[in-house]
């Protein structure tokens, strides 16, 4: 989505993820629908691969139509929940070939198709013209209304429904054809450095700091993970226990994407251009002592929302950002441990990570000026250590 200034209007596709609260006999229903989904998906696989040995091919469509053929003679258990779960399930197939045959030319083999296995990523697709919403309920075939959370905070035509499960709790996703109309901030552009310590920092000196725990979660996960080793595979206290970690997780996953999206969204409303660098996040995770907090840090989640939320241009992940002079052009290495910046020409000193964020914003955006400011006061040290005298401006974000 691209925004200009002034007012702009377009239709746009935005979901809405709601948690619903199905009785015990609609959660068997929901449970035997991702069963379903999961058996046709494996057999379109299995036979996909057979076909392929024989030096044969066959289309997705062709692949539905066999399957329509032969499932009320010989799965007729697929037809105890709605046809748009085996539908779906196939076309899913089938766009997971279309995206291993672009990835192939890439040079990427590792994208093929894998079967999926029970408990893992369960969820199940309907067609629009299946469901009906009336307030704070959804309507799903062959089950009945279902109560949501909350109601459906977006109005206009509902293009998809899709039911998850995770940690026991079950979820629908309502994407819908909106009419989107903003209002965005001007031109404003901002350049904006990713890390460990600091989430972000923008080359206005706004800091973003990490609501990241790390050693209070790690402890967490690894001590419900030790008992859960414990128990007895397949008995109750086993299964509880599972129950107990996954439910960790996910209360995890929620608190940091609501952080992110609290971010972006800010981040969004006061910026109509957004200059990042084009991180390769699985070369960054090469280095064993900072794996773990990189990978929890979800670089390529923020961008991805930022992608949808406003303008974002990416520049390559070989721009000396940290390393590059402005005034003189020399690359200066520093260490992981040295803060401040600093340039032989007079140049500096200024922040590490706000120098590497105005050095982003140049390279995307040559024609813009970065304005003069430093970081907050999760680098005051730093700052007051160089003898940084702009003034800082922190964006306060409480830990997990």
């Amino acid at each position: 989505m691209k925004l200009i200034k002034g007012n702009l209007t377009m239709q746009t596709l935005r979901s809405h993820k709601i948690r619903i609260y199905p009785s015990n006999t609609q959660g068997t229903h929901l449970m035997r629908a991702c069963g379903i989904k999961r058996f046709v998906y494996n057999w379109g696989l299995a036979e996909r691969k057979k076909l392929y040995e024989k030096g044969e091919k066959i289309s997705g469509f062709n692949l539905k139509k066999n399957f329509n053929s032969i499932k009320k003679d010989s799965y007729s258990f697929v037809t105890e929940v709605s046809k748009c779960v085996s539908d779906n399930a196939l076309l899913d197939l089938d766009r997971a070939y279309s995206n291993f045959f672009r990835e192939l030319k890439k040079g990427n083999k590792k994208s093929y198709p894998k079967f999926k296995k029970k408990g893992v990523k369960d969820s199940f697709r309907i067609d629009n013209d299946k469901v009906t919403i009336k307030e704070n309920a959804i309507r799903i075939p062959k089950l009945g209304y279902v109560r949501m959370s909350e109601n459906l905070r977006f109005t206009g035509k509902i293009m998809s429904v899709t039911v998850s499960k995770k940690a026991n709790r079950w979820f629908v996703s309502i994407s819908v054809a909106v009419e989107l109309s903003t209002e965005t901030q001007g031109d404003n552009k901002c350049g904006i450095d990713l890390g460990i310590k600091n989430l972000m920092v923008t080359s206005n000196g706004e800091v973003y700091g990490n609501p990241n725990e790390w050693k209070r979660d790690l402890q967490r996960v690894q001590r419900l993970s030790k008992s859960l080793s414990r128990k007895q595979k397949k008995s109750k206290n086993f299964r509880k226990s599972k129950d107990r970690l996954a439910n960790y997780w996910l209360k995890l996953t929620d608190k940091r994407n609501d952080a992110l999206h609290k971010m972006t969204s800010e981040i969004s409303t006061n910026y109509s251009v957004v200059v990042l660098e084009d991180l390769k996040v699985t070369e960054l995770m090469g280095n064993k002592r900072l794996a773990r907090k990189i990978q929890n840090s979800m670089f390529r989640e923020i961008r991805r929302q930022l992608e949808y939320k406003t303008e974002v241009i990416v520049i390559n992940q070989f721009f000396p950002s940290t390393q590059l002079c402005p005034s003189c052009g020399r690359k200066n290495k520093l260490e992981l441990n040295e803060r401040v910046y600093k340039c032989k020409c007079g140049y500096g000193p200024v922040d590490r990570d706000l120098h590497a964020a105005q050095n982003i914003l140049r390279a995307g955006c040559p024609e813009v000026k970065p304005v003069k400011a430093a970081s907050d006061s999760a680098c005051a040290a730093a700052a007051v250590e160089a003898g940084n005298t702009h003034n800082f401006r922190q964006v306060r974000r409480e830990p997990l």
